[in-house]
């Protein structure tokens, strides 16, 4: 049998044929989920959370944050917070995030530091208040 040019574009083509099988095999082969069945609910909590980060961006930057002997930390706020809590997510391990309470006294909210032992950690702080029935957010980088 002789080995022409014809051949030569036979052999080209099947190869790119298989070529392109095999693709096609290796893309079914993964379960691809491109959406969620409850997109909508979703998209109306990430936007409640713009919006109290929002109102959030607002609140507390008029504030300083300032460390007690305890190693609490109180914030003069400019308005009256109904209710808040506070949550530190460690930078390592989900296992470790905790919750510290939120004592609000006239115009202050203190954050109490001392339930926790000094770990030397960066935490990201993410501070919810509520104030007339709206929630402002503020997450920060926080050093305990």
């Amino acid at each position: 049998m002789k080995f022409n040019w014809g051949w030569g574009i036979f052999t080209a083509l099947a190869l790119f044929v298989i070529a392109m099988v095999y693709t096609i095999y290796l893309t079914m082969q993964n379960d691809y989920i491109l959406e969620s069945d409850d997109y909508y609910q979703q998209e109306l909590e990430y936007d409640q959370v713009i919006k109290a980060s929002a109102l959030g961006g607002d609140l507390f930057p008029k504030t300083t944050w300032e460390k007690d002997s305890l190693g609490n930390v109180i914030l003069a706020l400019p308005l009256i917070v109904d209710s808040s809590f506070c949550r530190l997510m460690h930078p390592e391990t989900d296992q470790r995030d905790t919750s510290i309470s939120v004592v609000i006294e006239g115009g202050n909210l203190i954050l109490n530091f001392s339930e926790l032992p000094a770990q030397n950690v960066l935490w990201r702080l993410e501070l919810s208040a509520f104030v007339k029935g709206k929630e402002a957010l503020v997450r920060k980088r926080w050093m305990h």
